[in-house]
């Protein structure tokens, strides 16, 4: 049996899923017309032809002229058409292949690995056919409605045409009639010559597709014989002998089967090379440049040093990252393919992990190593060979051997406590004991294919952990040595939150990695196909209620998509709050504005992907709309009129998050603005939320629109007989001495005239702190009483004369005059003031007849 190399497939699944969502974004503009059948309309199929007005005949010449131009264009050699035909001249044999008769007999002599390799290419053929065929589909159709265009524009002149025959008319016009038509037929036949080879391509396709299935269905079955197989002895008991010979005719087989399976996929991506090439180069060159960086890095941060220890060298780190790269640029790479990835890796994989790992762990780490290079060695060998038998007896016991070792009481593996992961791994090294125990057992009595398969995935799962433990490491070091560059160091979001985002990178690519690897383990263990079959009964079993068809895995799919949406949101506003709005001049919301208009944006191209993830079309989630249209006739005008409102805010401002506003009874600080509603946070600590049509309908008082600057009146009385020249030369000079006062506009102190009992005036000034208004308009107050009082002057209480014209004057007598306190011992401060006969004052304004 023979190791499957490690490598990060994406689920079909999730590619289908984001396929889906990829190709909704593209036919959204063309989506909101209708099916696909009936958005493209030529002119025929929108009117009749007719023939022209005689009038119009000059403008319609030069129109059926631009039409000839455009379509000639479109007759031309398509570029995608040239390189699907390329890549199918590529893959023709293979498929003719596919045809022979012998083939299906051959299929019968293919051990498990070679049916498997074979049942990929065959899938990876068929989906590059598929591909192919949508492009000639796409191409097809636009041939297709230009030639029906031209066809419908001929006709049209061709009866323009018969209805000047018989009239008198200049012979340019109808020599100009005539010569149109000509150029229209001739682009016409262009186009159905074109037309004809892209049909043609898609005819040969048609007939590879049946043979692709008819050649998947074949494997399938003799795939779903070799599973069972597994489980029953192709050999003797050891302890029997084994009399097989050493013949290597099937590896032969074998190598040339693999030979010319890589040979025809690399041929039909050409194009894949040269990028697979660019990013070699750029990580190689990117990371000797980092490397001559590192050491003045670690003299500045010691606690850099062994995150950055894989640059001593830079080569090896480099190519690890791109040879972990490689399934992403050649997805649906046969087997082959796979096992040289997995034998390139282990030389930049030996120099990187010993700089990075604990010495306890380096020789666990070259005796796995080594171990995985025996497995894949044992491809070589012909399938059901007694040196295969032995090899895959030897490597057995040297991993239950090993795992022994490394995890023993006392041993490196049983002493290192690195966290959670370094747990699981501890946990799953020592039930992989239980595995190879299994598979010695299984080989001792003939079961060779099972062992292999227990053995390869046991060894191959371990070698893949280590080589993503690998990944992680130098993806995390890289990281950390981009953000020490000079240009990174610049950003924000580097600067102030460097650690945070290697907390989170720490926190996703373990995951990640994890993800691949249990991936790849189920793979190698050959159970990825139950798995994969269970999830989809799990997931994409569905319920139908009514018209309505519903499945896990499109709930799951939905909930995902807005999931990621949330968090694509949050972490482009964070971006734009750290690291772009402090380096750009915007007035004062249009920030808040932007974030909002993004959150809302991003969160509705989720919606949008979400729908496409659940299986919902467009046509269904146009009756959605439609229904939600008549609710909002009905009961939903609030809820549109505040969000349009909120949109009014957004864009107008009249309103912005800080300002200080007064409505209604409210009076207080906005402090969020929302598609739907605000908050406004009231001085007295309650949060109100306000809908925003409230905010727009209403009569708002906004304190801070423009600026916040405040004006600040105090009322001042004093006592009639003060000279008003000195007092306002005092109250000015209160406003003036406090620094908070603002000198432009300049306070200003009014005599507003003669009150009942006093002089009264006005202290006026402007201050630029406006969250500081109360704080300075008490220590005015204070200021101008301090200053009246120092300098003499009065400030009097209200006060009442009751003239008694009916009192007995005996009484009046017995009573006496009421005298008014001196000045300092009456709280008022009210002057001395005598009383006159027949007079009574009464402080305050009371009295009684």
């Amino acid at each position: 049996m023979t190791p499957t190399a490690f490598h990060l497939p994406i689920p079909s699944r999730a590619r289908a899923w984001l396929c889906a969502c990829l190709g909704l974004l593209a036919a959204l503009p063309a989506g909101a017309q209708g099916p696909a059948e009936t958005r493209t309309e030529t002119p025929a199929e929108v009117t009749a032809p007719a023939a022209i007005p005689l009038e119009r005949i000059p403008e319609r010449i030069e129109q059926a002229r631009d039409q000839s131009r455009r379509a000639g264009e479109l007759a031309r050699p398509s570029t995608e058409v040239e390189t699907v035909r390329q890549q199918l001249a590529a893959l023709e044999e293979q498929v003719a292949a596919f045809g022979e008769g012998g083939l299906r007999a051959t299929l019968a002599r293919f051990d498990l690995r070679s049916l498997e390799s074979e049942m990929e290419q065959v899938t990876a053929l068929r989906r590059t056919v598929l591909a192919a065929q949508a492009t000639l589909s796409r191409r097809a159709a636009e041939l297709t409605g230009a030639r029906d265009a031209l066809v419908a524009t001929t006709r049209a002149w061709q009866l323009t045409e018969a209805e000047l025959a018989g009239r008198q008319l200049p012979a340019e016009i109808l020599s100009s009639v005539r010569g149109i038509q000509a150029t229209l037929r001739e682009s016409s036949e262009r186009l159905a010559e074109r037309l004809d080879e892209n049909l043609a391509l898609q005819g040969s396709l048609a007939g590879w597709l049946s043979s692709i299935d008819d050649r998947a269905g074949q494997i399938e079955a003799e795939l779903a014989t070799a599973r069972v197989e597994l489980f029953r002895p192709e050999h003797p008991p050891i302890w029997r002998g084994d009399s097989a010979t050493l013949g290597f005719e099937a590896s032969r087989e074998s190598w040339n089967r693999d030979w010319q399976a890589l040979r025809g996929y690399l041929q039909a991506r050409p194009g894949h090379g040269w990028v697979y090439a660019g990013l070699l180069v750029f990580l190689l060159g990117a990371f000797m440049t980092l490397s001559r960086k590192v050491g003045q890095w670690v003299q500045d941060k010691p606690d850099l040093e062994r995150p950055l220890a894989m640059f001593r060298h830079p080569l090896a780190a480099a190519l690890l990252l791109a040879i972990l790269g490689l399934p992403w640029i050649y997805p649906d790479a046969p087997i082959v393919l796979r096992e040289l990835q997995g034998i390139v890796i282990v030389l930049p994989l030996l120099l990187v992990l010993p700089l990075i790992v604990t010495p306890s762990l380096r020789g666990a780490m070259y005796l796995l190593a080594g171990l995985y290079l025996l497995l894949l060695s044992n491809s070589l060998l012909g399938g059901g060979t007694p040196l295969e038998r032995y090899t895959l007896l030897a490597l057995s016991g040297a991993g239950i051997a090993a795992v022994a070792w490394i995890f023993r009481p006392g041993g490196a593996g049983a002493r290192l406590e690195a966290g959670p992961w370094w747990r699981l791994a501890q946990f799953v090294a020592r039930a992989s004991i239980f595995v190879l125990v299994a598979a010695l057992l299984a080989n001792l009595g003939g079961l060779v294919s099972l062992a292999g398969v227990l053995t390869t995935g046991v060894i191959g799962s371990a070698f893949a952990a280590m080589v993503l433990f690998a990944g992680v490491v130098v993806t995390r070091g890289a990281v950390l040595a981009l953000f020490q560059t000079r240009y990174a160091q610049k950003l924000n979001l580097v600067r102030w939150h460097g650690a945070a985002v290697d907390h989170w990178l720490m926190r996703i690519l373990p995951l990640l990695a994890l993800v691949g690897w249990a991936v790849n383990t189920s793979r190698m263990f050959r159970f990825d196909g139950v798995l994969g079959q269970a999830l989809s009964t799990v997931l994409f079993s569905s319920v139908t209620i009514g018209t309505v068809e519903i499945s896990l895995g499109d709930v799951l799919g939905f909930g995902v998509a807005i999931w990621l949406g949330v968090l694509v949101s949050r972490f482009i506003r964070f971006v734009l709050t750290v690291d772009v709005f402090p380096r750009v001049t915007l007035p004062r919301g249009v920030a808040a504005t932007i974030s909002m208009l993004v959150n809302y944006v991003v969160l509705g191209i989720a919606f949008v992907l979400a729908l496409a993830a659940a299986g919902i079309q467009l046509d269904r989630f146009a009756l959605i709309v439609g229904a939600l249209s008549v609710g909002i006739g009905f009961g939903l005008q609030n809820i549109v009129n505040n969000f349009v409102s909120g949109l009014i805010l957004a864009f107008e401002r009249p309103v912005q998050a800080g300002d200080t506003v007064q409505f209604s009874s409210m009076f207080g600080k906005v402090t969020r603005i929302g598609v739907r509603s605000s908050t406004v946070r009231t001085f007295d600590g309650a949060e109100v939320i306000v809908p925003n049509g409230n905010l727009i309908s209403n009569e708002v008082t906004n304190w801070t629109l423009s600026d916040y600057r405040r004006r600040i009146e105090i009322l001042v009385g004093v006592a009639y007989g003060s000279n008003p020249r000195q007092v306002m030369e005092l109250l000015l000079n209160c406003a003036r001495s406090d620094e908070r006062v603002m000198d432009n506009p300049a306070p200003s102190a009014i005599f507003l005239g003669f009150g009942d009992s006093s002089l009264d005036f006005s202290l006026r000034a402007w201050t630029e702190r406006f969250d500081d208004f109360l704080t300075i308009k008490s220590d005015l107050t204070l200021a101008v009483h301090d200053a009246l009082y120092g300098a003499g002057v009065e400030i009097p209480f209200p006060q009442r004369d009751l003239h008694l014209r009916s009192v007995d004057p005996q009484a009046v007598a017995r009573i006496g005059a009421i005298q008014a306190p001196p000045v300092g011992d009456d709280p008022g401060g009210g002057p001395e003031a005598p009383a006159e006969p027949g007079r009574t004052t009464i402080p305050g304004g009371g009295g009684q007849p």
